[in-house]
């Protein structure tokens, strides 16, 4: 099934915040965008699979806004302290640690490649929100170090699809790494899905820490 993918930028659709939080007197700087999509129309490596003929388009990276948060609506699907959740593969790890800004999932691939992803549950009762619906997946993180750090996001949401291959630069500064989702297929998963995560997208072995991943089912 077709799937469309478009930008939710948080800083001027107000997108992380209630109908009461919205302030529309005051203007709202732009967002700070660096990213980088993978269509999957291609023949370079990065490809998506071949029965997979959706397409990410403009994903964002926004600075967080401390006087923003996320609203109700938006359903955690990975906590700062969830590391045991997270299915690491051969070359690739998830732990714990903490930082200034707090307790992180820290995710670190030493392969560009499948064993070197880190893959987080969807629960089936976020996927069955998200059929035949657009929804947004927003990624809390930065990078492990000072040099910028490259990740690669997919989708494997079983009977709806995949979602394309985003691909997002995380820098040292706290960020929401967002991209929006749609659906037309109405038949709800019975199974949970996954986000796969990669961090070795330069070959430089460099790790993200992750401070929440959230989902907004589509209305």
């Amino acid at each position: 099934a077709f799937l469309g993918v478009g930008a939710w930028w948080i800083k001027t659709s107000g997108v992380l915040m209630s109908a009461a939080q919205r302030d529309t007197s005051v203007p709202n700087p732009p967002a700070h965008v660096d990213s980088q999509d993978f269509s999957g129309n291609g023949n370079d490596d990065d490809n998506a699979e071949e029965d997979d003929n959706s397409g990410p388009v403009n994903p964002g990276l926004a600075t967080i806004d401390p006087q923003n948060s996320f609203s109700e609506e938006w359903i955690e699907i990975l906590k700062p302290t969830d590391a045991p959740k997270v299915t690491a593969g051969p070359q690739s790890k998830a732990e714990n640690v903490s930082e200034n800004e707090g307790p992180a999932v820290r995710l670190t691939s030493l392969s560009s490649g499948p064993d070197g992803s880190s893959s987080i549950e969807v629960p089936v009762n976020v996927l069955q929100q998200m059929a035949g619906k657009a929804s947004t997946i927003a990624l809390t993180l930065q990078s492990t170090s000072d040099a910028p750090t490259q990740i690669t996001v997919e989708c494997d949401f079983g009977s709806l699809g995949r979602c394309g291959r985003h691909r997002f630069t995380a820098s040292r500064q706290k960020t929401d790494a967002l991209f929006q989702v749609h659906y037309d297929r109405s038949m709800a998963p019975t199974s949970p899905g996954h986000l796969v995560i990669n961090s070795d997208v330069d070959g430089k072995a460099r790790g993200i820490n992750i401070y929440a991943i959230r989902v907004l089912p589509g209305q």
